[in-house]
């Protein structure tokens, strides 16, 4: 943003939220929780929920992200927010992919804090949305839906756990 000030050039930056949708890597795990809760599902596995799993998270459709970056092209200066605003448990975002999967599968809620994980985080968009007006965010559900849509035809490597001791090498608990 200081390189816009000094140059005059205009700019936008965005602060994504936890954004998901059709393409993103169901073999990563470090893509996002909804794409690791689905892939665990996929490969008959409880995805696994650090400390209760009522903490919340903001869940931003890809599609919609990809919306705000057109605009952004045309107008806009400053930073902003780019979430819906709308607070989501990671129990609620499981209770959904179960129910649109089938999956039987119930999460493996652990109870362990994650150093460096905040409780709640989720979008204030009151900048955003008095730069680009009001805007119709895709349904989580609906666009869960159409993520697992996506995902039937395609690979789930699932290496969670893989990586989770790979990560505890290195955070003291």
């Amino acid at each position: 943003m200081q390189f816009s000030e000094v140059l005059g050039i205009p700019t936008v930056a965005f602060r994504y939220f936890n954004v998901y949708g059709p393409r993103q890597s169901l073999s990563n795990p470090y893509t996002g929780v909804v794409a690791i809760f689905l892939s665990r599902l996929k490969n008959g596995k409880p995805p696994v929920i650090f400390e209760d799993g009522r903490q919340v998270r903001d869940f931003v459709y890809v599609e919609d992200v990809a919306d705000f970056n057109v605009k952004a092209l045309e107008k806009g200066q400053g930073v902003f927010n780019l979430g819906t605003e709308r607070p989501t448990s990671l129990l609620e975002i499981v209770s959904i992919l179960k129910g649109i999967t089938g999956a039987r599968v119930d999460p493996d809620v652990t109870g362990d804090f994650r150093p460096g994980d905040n409780r709640h985080d989720y979008a204030n968009t009151t900048k955003l949305r008095r730069e680009y007006g009001e805007y119709a965010f895709t349904d989580l559900k609906k666009g869960m839906e159409k993520l697992a849509e996506w995902s039937s035809g395609e690979e789930a490597r699932d290496i969670f756990e893989r990586e989770e001791a790979e990560r505890k090498k290195f955070i003291q608990i």
